[in-house]
C-alpha cells in the first residue's frame, strides 16, 4: 500500500547514509510483511530461470525463511540493531477499496495466465542452493530481472511469522498489531528515535518531533563493511518543502501525475487563501485518521494476520456486519470451483467458536470475480465440536489429512484420481514420502488440487488454533 508517486517526489530530499558495526548502531524497525514480499521478489529473480511454468519457478517456504533468517543477520553485521518486527492484522475498514482491488488484480493475473498456457509446459523447478546465506558478504549471487506472471504464494507472511516465532532470538521482537503496521512502525520510531525498514511510502507522511527516519527496502545496498542507503527524514523534508508532508501527501493522492512542483504551487495557493481568511477545504478527516499515531496497548502474536484479524473483532464484540475475512488468494485454476470452498465446515465450527452466533462474510474468487458470500455459525455445534475434538485426539498429528481429503472429494465436482489422491495425502502428512516413481508433470487439474490441500490446510490450522484457546 501507499500513495502514487510519492516516493518519488520526496526522492530528492532523501540523504546517502553509511552504516558499520565500527560505529555507533542505527536503530531498526522492520516491516515485516513488505520484507516477507521483498525478500521473496529477490529469490526469484535469483532462482535457475529453466522453469517450464510459472508453478515451476514459485520457491517453498522453507527456502524464504532460510533467506528471511540471512537477511536479518546481515543487518545485524551491518551496523543494524533490530528493535522491532511488525505485522498487519486487524485492518482498519478504510483499506477495503484497497483490498479487493489487491484481490482483483492477482485474479487478472492469474487469468491471463491460464488464458495464454492452456496446457502447462514442463521444465525444472527453480531452486536456491543455500538459502541460509543468501545474503551473507561471501555470497555471488547474480540477479536477473524476471516477470512475475503469477502472484506470490498465498501464505510467505504466515510462513515467516511461524519461523519468527519460534527463533530464539526474533520472537521476542515479533509482533502483530491491530491495525496496519505502518503507524505502529512510525510511533516506535519516533518515541525512541530510529529508523523504519519498508517499501510503503505512507511511512513518509507520518510527524514527530524528533529525527527518525525512514529506509525503503529498494534503496538499501550491503557493502563489505556495512551498508549505504538514502535515509528519508520527515521532519527535514518537511522544513525544506515549508509544508507538512500530510498536505503534500493528499495533493499527490488527488493527482498523482502532478509534479512535485505543481503539487508545492497548489500549497501555495491554499496557503495564500487561508492567510486572506477565505475558505478552504480541510483535508478529509478519514484521510488524516490513516497518519494517526496509535495509542500503545498489549499485543499478541500469532501465525497468521487473518486469524488475528478475526481474534481481535472477537475480543471487540464486533457484529455479523463487521466480521469479513478475506483469505490469501490462491493460484488454483480459474476454470474451476473456488478451492476455498474446501474446508467451509471446518471454518463454519471456528467462526463458532469464536462468536457462537451470527455469521462471516469470506471474501475470495468465484467464477471471474472477487466476491463475498456468508457463512453462518453452527447451530447445534456441540456434536459437530465434540467429534472434531475427539478425531485431533486420537490423531493430533494426522486429523487434518483425513478432514481435508474427504472435503476435496466431497467438493470437487471432478473428483481427483486415486495417484492424486496419494500425493495430496503424502504432502499432508507429518513426515511426507518421496514417490520413485515418475513425477508427476504440472497440469491445471493439479494445480487446482494443490490449491484445495492449501484451503483445506488453511481452514483446518485456524480451527485448530481457536479450538485450543
Amino acid at each position: 500500500m501507499g500513495i502514487r508517486h510519492l516516493y518519488s517526489h520526496l526522492s530528492p530530499y532523501a540523504r546517502p547514509e553509511t552504516f558499520d558495526p565500527a560505529s555507533s548502531r542505527a536503530i531498526l524497525y522492520i516491516d515485516g510483511p513488505a520484507l516477507c514480499h521483498h525478500i521473496y521478489h529477490l529469490l526469484f529473480c535469483a532462482g535457475s530461470p529453466a522453469g517450464g511454468n510459472a508453478f515451476e519457478t514459485t520457491l517453498n517456504y522453507r527456502t524464504l525463511a532460510l533467506a528471511f533468517g540471512s537477511y536479518l543477520s546481515r543487518l545485524s553485521t551491518s551496523g543494524f540493531e533490530i528493535k522491532k518486527i511488525l505485522f498487519d492484522s486487524a485492518l482498519p475498514a478504510s483499506k477495503t477499496a484497497t483490498r479487493l482491488s489487491r484481490l482483483s488484480d492477482y485474479l487478472t493475473k492469474l487469468s491471463r495466465y491460464r488464458s495464454a498456457n492452456p496446457t502447462l509446459r514442463h521444465g525444472t523447478p527453480s531452486s536456491i542452493s543455500t538459502p541460509e546465506h543468501f545474503f551473507s558478504p561471501t555470497s555471488t549471487t547474480v540477479f536477473t530481472p524476471r516477470t512475475q506472471h503469477l502472484s506470490a504464494p498465498p501464505f510467505i507472511v504466515a510462513a515467516i511469522l511461524s519461523w519468527l516465532s519460534s527463533h530464539p532470538v526474533y520472537s521476542g521482537i515479533t509482533e502483530t498489531v491491530p491495525g496496519e503496521a505502518d503507524s505502529f512502525l512510525a510511533a516506535a520510531a519516533i518515541k525512541d528515535g530510529g529508523m523504519v525498514l519498508t517499501s510503503d511510502s505512507d511511512l513518509l507522511v507520518f510527524s514527530g518531533e524528533t529525527n527518525w527516519g525512514v529506509v525503503m527496502l529498494q534503496d538499501l545496498t550491503f557493502t563489505p563493511t556495512g551498508a549505504t542507503t538514502r535515509v528519508f527524514r520527515p521532519s527535514a523534508i518537511a522544513a525544506s518543502l515549508k509544508f507538512p508532508l500530510i498536505e503534500v501527501a493528499y495533493q499527490t493522492s488527488l493527482d498523482p501525475y502532478a509534479s512535485l512542483s505543481q503539487i508545492l504551487e497548489r500549497l501555495q495557493r491554499v496557503e495564500e487563501r487561508r492567510r486572506l481568511g477565505v475558505g478552504v477545504q480541510a483535508i478529509p478527516d478519514a484521510f488524516v485518521g490513516e497518519y494517526m499515531l496509535p495509542v500503545a496497548g498489549e499485543r499478541r502474536m500469532v501465525e497468521e494476520p487473518r486469524i488475528g484479524e478475526l481474534l481481535f473483532l472477537a475480543s471487540s464484540g464486533a457484529g455479523s456486519g463487521a466480521r469479513k475475512m478475506y483469505f490469501p488468494f490462491l493460484n488454483e485454476d480459474p476454470q474451476r470451483a473456488a478451492a476455498w470452498e474446501v474446508g467451509v465446515e471446518v471454518r463454519a465450527l471456528a467462526y463458532t467458536l469464536l462468536f457462537t452466533t451470527g455469521e462471516v462474510k469470506e471474501i475470495f474468487r468465484r467464477g471471474t470475480r472477487i466476491t463475498d458470500s456468508s457463512v453462518p455459525c453452527v447451530a447445534d455445534s456441540q456434536t459437530q465440536l465434540d467429534a472434531l475434538a475427539a478425531q485431533i485426539a486420537e490423531h493430533p498429528e494426522t486429523w487434518w489429512a483425513s478432514v481435508i481429503l474427504n472435503s476435496i472429494c466431497v467438493t470437487s465436482r471432478t473428483p481427483p484420481s486415486c495417484a492424486e489422491l496419494t500425493a495430496a495425502a503424502s504432502a499432508l502428512l507429518p513426515h511426507p514420502t518421496v514417490s520413485k516413481g515418475v513425477k508427476q508433470k504440472w497440469t491445471w487439474a493439479l494445480v487446482h488440487l494443490f490449491a484445495m490441500v492449501q484451503a483445506g490446510w488453511y481452514s483446518s490450522s485456524f480451527y485448530g488454533r481457536y479450538w485450543r484457546l
